[in-house]
């Protein structure tokens, strides 16, 4: 029942993000996109405040602040905000085709700052999504 759950929940993670392309296309129309990344930040940390602070084990070490600031900004305002100035010049098929190229990014990053080897299953794996540009 644990894995059949855990590929319901990937599934509806891929979903959201999928589809995130055409609605943030959408409102991009009315919404700039530094906007929609400050609109987007307040609801998340909604959320995820709510969920901290109903959880009965809230220790954060003091210095993990430090990083997870770092990581918050890098992998959240950056990112997202990238996305969606991406998508608002461009269009919502190639924003997700481009995406598409994270499993490279990954492996080139693994292998830069963690020093992990780029095995051939890697490289066939990351050569796959990259694969949808040359159509």
């Amino acid at each position: 029942m644990g894995k059949l759950l855990g590929a319901f929940y990937l599934s509806l993670a891929a979903g959201i993000w999928g589809g995130m392309y055409v609605v943030s296309k959408y409102v991009l129309d009315f919404v700039p996109p530094l906007t929609l990344v400050v609109l987007r930040f307040i609801i998340a940390a909604t959320v995820l405040g709510l969920i901290f602070y109903y959880k009965k084990d809230r220790r954060v070490e003091k210095e993990d602040l430090k990083l997870v600031a770092w990581l918050g900004f890098i992998g959240y305002t950056v990112s997202i905000g990238a996305q969606f100035a991406g998508t608002w010049l461009s269009s919502a098929h190639m924003g997700a085709v481009i995406t598409s190229a994270s499993p490279a990014f990954i492996v080139l990053f693994g292998a830069l700052l963690l020093k992990e080897r780029i095995t051939l299953p890697k490289f066939c794996l990351c050569w796959l999504p990259l694969s949808a540009w040359l159509w």
